[in-house]
């Protein structure tokens, strides 16, 4: 079968890849609302118009302008693709003061890197013309076949993260409704991704096993495979042109720093302990006992006293009993109990040091403040 021939099924090809590049263009206007969202957009898109532009010429037979081959191209666009949407995705939705998600993962871009490495040695010899037949030769030996399935298998859990990302995000914080409707859009084109990705798998397999048996299904499972890449390319041009809007957006989610979270998860357990429990009675309390209650070390409950209270652990510790004190001298259930056993009701062991702290705390002394 020729490919020879510009034929409507080529020209729709082609012309998928025309609209991938011109909406990169586009949609360029939008680069102020979200930078780094539209880098990785366009390199998501770029990627997969290049994919329908580079076999569009294949299916055309047409391999060289001039001396310059055009297969085999080292552009990587099989790893770029899946990595540039995974980042468009996550570039749309940041946490405050965080590293910037293509660098903590910057390791998604090993294959590509790996990948145009093999192109760029391959297409050595193209341009000297030493071994013409190089890409021929190396998808006799099913490397290309091999690499499809791997890529597509690459590309299918990028899109499951990008799913996983945004489920996290929405179970762990509230949004506008503006917000939550551009997520919903997230989303969606996520699992659209997905079943892009699922469909190619599918089509490739067929081709796969129908190399050898039938000439003819393989090349429309072939054809099949690049119309859906089209298809895909067209939805997102439709959507492009009509609701430029939905595409970049950025919301800074406000993150506690893990000292934050720390924090209150220390003084949560120390407000139950004190304020539910009152510890504080407890007339041989000490930091390292409520510290074992708390699960943390001593060294920890003191630097969180400390830092949140601004008062050490004992001033903290009497300050919880000189409260009590004052309660309980307000309540009725307490008027004919003398000062001494109020006292020890609150925690304090010793009449002496009873008056000097509450004296030092109030400013009077615990007569004076009973009268």
């Amino acid at each position: 079968m020729a490919y020879s021939n510009f034929t409507l099924s080529n020209a729709l090809i082609l012309f998928g890849a025309i609209q991938g590049f011109m909406l990169c263009v586009f949609l360029y206007r939008y680069i102020k609302v979200n930078t780094l969202a539209y880098i990785f957009f366009v390199l998501f898109l770029f990627s997969l118009a290049y994919l329908n532009l580079s076999y569009s010429f294949h299916f055309m037979e047409i391999y060289r302008i001039g001396n310059i081959p055009i297969g085999g191209f080292p552009y990587p666009y099989d790893y770029l693709i899946g990595t540039g949407f995974y980042f468009y995705i996550k570039s749309q939705i940041i946490e405050k003061e965080e590293v910037p998600v293509y660098k903590r993962e910057s390791y998604l871009f090993i294959p590509a890197i790996l990948y145009g490495l093999f192109d760029l040695y391959c297409y050595y010899f193209l341009l000297k013309d030493e071994n013409s037949t190089i890409i021929r030769d190396i998808e006799a030996t099913g490397f290309y076949t091999i690499n499809e399935f791997v890529r597509f298998t690459f590309n299918l859990v990028l899109g499951l993260l990008a799913i996983r990302f945004l489920k996290r995000i929405c179970m762990n914080h509230k949004f506008s409704p503006k917000i939550s409707k551009n997520i919903k859009w997230l989303n969606l084109f996520s699992k659209v991704f997905i079943g892009y990705t699922l469909l190619s798998i599918i089509l490739t397999t067929i081709t796969f096993l129908f190399n050898t048996v039938d000439t003819s299904i393989r090349v429309i499972t072939f054809y099949f495979t690049f119309f859906t890449n089209t298809i895909f390319i067209y939805w997102i041009g439709y959507l492009g042109y009509t609701k430029p809007n939905i595409f970049f957006f950025k919301h800074v989610l406000n993150i506690e720093s893990n000292q934050n979270k720390k924090q209150r998860a220390i003084e949560e357990k120390l407000s139950y302990y004190i304020n539910e429990e009152e510890q504080y009675k407890n007339h041989n309390i000490s930091l390292t006992k409520l510290a074992v209650l708390l699960d943390i070390t001593g060294k920890e409950l003191s630097e969180h006293i400390n830092t949140v209270h601004k008062m050490n652990f004992s001033e903290y510790i009497n300050n919880h009993r000189v409260k009590k004190v004052k309660t309980l001298l307000n309540a009725s259930d307490y008027k004919h109990y003398t000062l001494e056993a109020i006292s020890k009701e609150a925690g304090f062991n010793s009449k002496s040091s009873f008056n000097a702290i509450f004296k030092r705390i109030v400013g009077i002394t615990p007569s004076q403040y009973k009268k």
